[in-house]
C-alpha cells in the first residue's frame, strides 16, 4: 500500500490520474481489507496493521473511493489500538510509538473531516430535493454516516432529518402513484441486436442519433460528449477526451467478456469517429468488422444492455429472444456466465434453443413453452415428467438428440428420478466445497430415467453406444424388481458393475429398503418439507408446519409423507418440490442446527460416491 499510495499521489499532481485503471488498483486495496476493519501488507504477516491500514486509506480517499471498504470496522479497528497510555500501537501484541500514533490521530483526522463534509453536503441537498425517492435516499445515506459519526453536529443533523421526513410522509400521501411507478423495474427486450459499426461521421451522427442507437448508447456509457467533441478546435484535448472513453469501456467490457483480454478503442480523425480493437494476440486497430461475428453481437449487446438499465446493472428484467445464436459455443458459455451475474440484481428471461445457454446443474429453472394446434401456447414446468428419461421433453424442445453435449456423456449415472438426480448433483458439489469424498460432475452426466422400470432399457442403450454406465436403483420393491429384469433378461449388462442397490453402499444399511430421501435425516427432510409446503399447510391445515410426529411411524419417507397427505387431504406429494428445497438449503449459508442435521446425510453421500467412483474405476475411468 505504500508504494502504491506515492504512486497515484505522484499521478494525481501530475494530472495523469485518468490514464490507469483505478478499478483495478481499488479493487486490490479493498482485498486487502482484514475482517477486524484494518489492513495487512498483501505479503508477510497476516495480522492488520497500522502501517498499510494508512496508506491504503490514503490511496483510497485520493481515487475517491473510500465508501467502498467498511468504513465503521476501519473506525473500529484504529480506536482498538490505542494503548492504556494514550498512544497507538502498530498491531496487536507491540508496545506504542510515535509513528503508530501519528498514523492513528491522521487517520481518525481525514475521516472526520470526510464524514462532516459528506453529511453538509446530504443536507443541502435534502432541503432542495422534491422527488420522494431521492429524498429517502438522502435521508438513508445520512442516517449510515450518522452511525459512523461522533461530532458535535449530529443532533443538529439528526433534528434536521426529523423535520425532513415529516415533510417526506406528507409528500409521499399525495404521491402514492409516482412511488408504484418508481419501483417497477426496466423492462429490456432482445430479439435483434443493431451492430456496431466501425466508424460513422461526426455531422451525420448528429443529425441522425436515433438512428444509430448503439453508438448512442457507447457514447454515454463513455461518458463522451459527441456534441461538445464538435465543438472542439485542439486536436490534442480531443485525443485525450478519447482515451479517457476508451479506458472507460475497455474496463467495462473485460469485466464480463473472459475469451481474451481485450481493448476496445474510441478515436476521432477528422470527421470520421472511430471504433477498432486490439488484444494480446496480436490484433492492432482491428475494426469491428474484422472481428468474430459472436464477439461483434456480445459488444453490442453488452453496450444496449448497460444503457437500458441505466448503466447500473440492477433492477431490470431482461427479456432475451434466442441470444447470442452467432456465438462460438465457448462464447455462449461466457455469455451465460455474464448472464449468471447480472440475474444477482435483475430478472433474466431467455428462450432459447442452444443447449450450450443451459446449465446442466440448474435444471429446475427451464420452462418448456409448446404451441399447440386449437389451443395455443403452453408452458410447461415439470419438464420432468415424460414417457421416457427426464430430460427427453427439454430434448425435443430444442431439437437435440440424446448424444448432445447437454444430454449425453461418455461416462453416465442413471438415477430413477429427477429428484434423485438433484440430490447426486447437489450433495456432490456440497461434499466437493467441504473437501470430502465427491464425484467430478464434469466427468459425468446423471439422467433420470423416470422411473425404475425404465432403466434396463437405458441401460441397454447406454451400452449398445459403448457409453461408460452405472445405474443407482433404491432399495425397493421396484428397484429390486429392476435389477432382477437385467439379471434375466439383459445378459450382456454386467449387474455387478453396472448396478449399485442403495442398501450396498454401506455395510450398516445392508438389507434395508431405501430410497435415496432415507439417506437425510429425517428432522432435515422434515424441515425440507415444511419450507417447500409452508403456504399449503398454513392454507390447509392452519399452521406453518407438520411435525414427525404427525406422520405415519412406519415405511419410507417418501411413502410417510405420501399417506399423510392423503389423509389430510393435501393432494398428492411431490418429491422434486422438496428436491429442489434442499437443494436451495444447501446452496445458503447454513446455521449450525442445520449443519449438525446433516451429519447423517453427509456420511451417507459419501459412502455412496466412494463406491461410484469404485465402479467407475474397474472400467478405468476416475471420477
Amino acid at each position: 500500500p505504500v508504494y502504491t499510495y506515492e504512486a497515484i499521489f505522484l499521478l494525481k499532481m501530475l494530472d495523469k490520474l485518468d490514464e490507469i485503471d483505478k478499478k483495478k488498483h481499488i479493487n486490490w486495496i479493498k482485498s486487502l481489507q482484514r475482517p477486524d476493519g484494518g489492513f495487512w501488507p498483501g505479503t508477510g504477516q497476516q495480522q492488520s496493521h497500522i502501517n498499510p491500514t494508512y496508506f491504503a486509506v490514503k490511496a483510497l480517499i485520493e481515487l475517491g473511493a473510500l465508501n467502498q471498504i467498511n468504513i465503521k470496522k476501519l473506525v473500529e479497528f484504529v480506536l482498538s489500538l490505542q494503548h492504556i497510555n494514550g498512544g497507538f500501537i502498530p498491531t496487536s501484541g507491540l508496545q506504542p510509538n510515535p509513528q503508530s500514533t501519528y498514523y492513528a490521530i491522521s487517520l481518525l483526522k481525514d475521516l472526520q473531516d470526510i464524514l462532516i463534509k459528506q453529511l453538509s453536503r446530504y443536507i443541502r441537498e435534502l432541503e432542495k430535493v422534491s422527488n420522494y425517492n431521492k429524498a429517502n435516499k438522502l435521508v438513508d445515506a445520512i442516517l449510515e454516516l450518522l452511525k459512523l459519526s461522533s461530532s458535535d453536529n449530529v443532533s443538529e443533523l439528526i433534528n434536521s432529518i426529523n423535520r425532513e421526513k415529516k415533510k417526506l410522509e406528507s409528500y409521499a400521501k399525495n404521491n402514492i402513484l409516482e412511488k408504484i411507478l418508481e419501483l417497477i423495474p426496466s423492462f429490456v427486450y432482445f430479439d435483434t441486436i443493431d451492430i456496431i459499426g466501425d466508424s460513422i461521421s461526426l455531422d451525420e451522427y448528429l443529425k441522425n442519433k436515433d438512428k444509430y442507437k448503439t453508438f448512442t448508447n457507447l457514447f454515454k456509457l463513455a461518458n463522451l460528449d459527441v456534441e461538445k467533441v464538435k465543438e472542439i478546435s485542439n486536436p490534442h484535448v480531443r485525443k485525450r477526451l478519447f482515451r479517457k472513453a476508451s479506458a472507460r469501456i475497455t474496463g467495462m467490457i473485460n469485466e464480463f467478456w473472459e475469451q481474451e483480454e481485450v481493448r476496445v478503442n474510441l478515436d476521432i480523425d477528422g470527421d470520421q469517429i472511430l471504433v477498432f480493437i486490439e488484444d494480446d494476440a496480436g490484433a492492432q486497430a482491428d475494426p469491428p468488422s474484422r472481428r468474430s461475428d459472436g464477439f461483434r453481437w456480445f459488444l453490442s449487446f453488452y453496450i444496449n444492455f448497460m444503457a437500458g438499465t441505466k448503466g447500473e446493472l440492477r433492477n431490470a428484467v431482461l427479456l432475451l429472444d434466442n441470444p447470442g445464436w452467432v456465438l462460438h459455443p465457448s462464447g455462449q458459455k461466457d455469455l451465460l456466465k455474464t448472464l449468471e451475474d447480472l440475474a444477482e440484481t435483475n430478472q433474466i428471461v431467455i428462450a432459447t434453443h442452444s443447449p450450450f445457454l443451459i446449465d446442466k446443474n440448474r435444471l429446475e429453472r427451464i420452462r418448456i413453452v409448446e404451441r399447440k394446434p386449437n389451443v395455443g401456447t403452453k408452458v410447461y414446468e415439470k419438464f420432468w415428467d415424460s414417457m421416457y428419461d427426464s430430460l427427453q421433453t427439454i430434448r425435443a424442445a430444442i431439437g437435440a438428440e440424446v448424444s448432445d453435449s447437454l444430454f449425453g456423456h461418455k461416462n453416465n449415472i442413471i438415477v430413477e428420478g429427477y429428484s434423485d438426480k438433484v440430490y447426486l448433483e447437489i450433495m456432490a458439489e456440497f461434499l466437493k466445497k467441504k473437501n470430502k469424498e465427491s464425484i467430478d460432475l464434469d466427468k459425468v452426466m446423471i439422467i433420470g430415467a423416470g422411473g425404475a422400470d425404465k432403466i434396463p432399457y437405458l441401460l441397454k442403450w447406454f451400452k449398445a453406444e459403448k457409453y461408460n454406465v452405472l445405474a443407482i436403483l433404491d432399495a425397493d420393491n421396484e428397484g429390486r424388481k429392476a435389477k432382477s429384469e437385467i439379471e434375466n433378461k439383459h445378459k450382456e449388462i454386467d449387474a455387478n458393475n453396472e448396478i449399485l442397490m442403495l442398501n450396498e453402499i454401506s455395510e450398516e444399511l445392508k438389507g434395508r429398503d431405501l430410497e435415496i430421501e432415507d439417506l437425510f435425516d429425517e428432522e432435515f427432510y422434515n424441515l425440507a418439507v415444511n419450507r417447500a409446503y409452508r403456504d399449503i399447510f398454513e392454507r390447509k391445515l392452519g399452521k406453518p408446519k407438520v411435525s414427525l410426529e404427525e406422520l405415519p411411524s412406519d415405511g419410507l419417507t417418501t411413502k410417510r409423507y405420501g399417506k399423510f397427505f392423503k389423509e389430510k387431504g393435501l393432494g398428492g406429494f411431490d418429491k422434486v418440490k422438496v428436491a429442489l428445497e434442499i437443494k436451495r438449503i444447501l446452496s445458503e449459508d447454513k446455521s449450525e442446527d442445520i449443519e449438525n442435521m446433516l451429519e447423517k446425510a453427509i456420511e451417507n453421500f459419501e459412502k455412496m460416491f466412494a463406491k461410484i467412483r469404485e465402479k467407475f474405476r474397474s472400467k478405468g475411468i476416475e471420477l
